[in-house]
């Protein structure tokens, strides 16, 4: 099995890409300190938001808030901590990426 350097000190996007690749790669995870934009969590939500490719907009915080920006980004009138992860994957650019990473990976081991 190939395995994958994922580099993160955020727990909740470790398990979520843990779910998402499953038993396709064999994770490691380290986390190591590099550069991330740095500011309220409202700030922080404004830059991501501006650069994210999911038509949304960035509203008062509703839903938990124990993962990034999810309690301020809207689509479709929930925010994405309001969402079920099924419901959330499907609009998900981290949920896009993983799953292309996994059926790539799975090739590889053929």
């Amino acid at each position: 099995m190939k395995s994958l350097n994922f580099i993160t000190g955020n727990k909740n996007k470790l398990a979520e890409v843990q779910a998402i690749l499953g038993d396709a790669v064999d994770i490691q995870n380290a986390a190591i300190d590099v550069p991330e934009i740095q500011g309220s969590i409202e700030e922080i939500a404004k830059e991501k938001a501006r650069r994210a490719a999911e038509a949304g907009r960035v509203v008062p915080a509703r839903g938990p808030t124990n993962f990034g920006w999810d309690p301020i980004f809207e689509y479709n009138g929930q925010t994405y901590a309001e969402m079920d992860k099924v419901e959330k994957n499907k609009i998900s650019h981290r949920y896009k990426a993983l799953s292309q990473l996994r059926e790539w990976l799975k090739s590889q081991q053929a």
